[in-house]
């Protein structure tokens, strides 16, 4: 997110490139493990922590802390649906390093 959010492509390159690495299980998980994390993201962004409907380890809490204001009403629908389209290619044996 950060390497998107600075628009540096060689670093955006080199990390899908890492990634497209791996098995595709692994980058399956990786996937389902961003999306779980937008959610919760969302959710600090609606102030849901106080009614339990957050669920973070320490160190996805640290990362939420700064990165919820960033996930909003608005754009968490076209970010699930992107996260979920790669999943989508990556189950049919797209290529990795295209979708990613």
């Amino acid at each position: 997110m950060r390497f998107a959010w600075k628009r540096d492509i060689l670093s955006i390159v080199s990390w899908s490139e890492e990634i497209a690495a791996t098995g595709r299980e692994a980058q399956k998980n990786f996937i389902l493990f961003s999306l779980r994390l937008l959610r919760e993201n969302l959710m600090l962004t609606l102030d849901q922590l106080k009614n339990g409907l957050v669920f973070l380890t320490g160190e996805e809490s640290e990362f939420s802390g700064k990165f919820h204001p960033f996930i909003t009403a608005e754009n968490i629908y076209n970010l699930a649906g992107e996260f979920n389209l790669v999943h989508t290619h990556i189950e049919a044996n797209g290529n990795a390093r295209i979708s990613f």
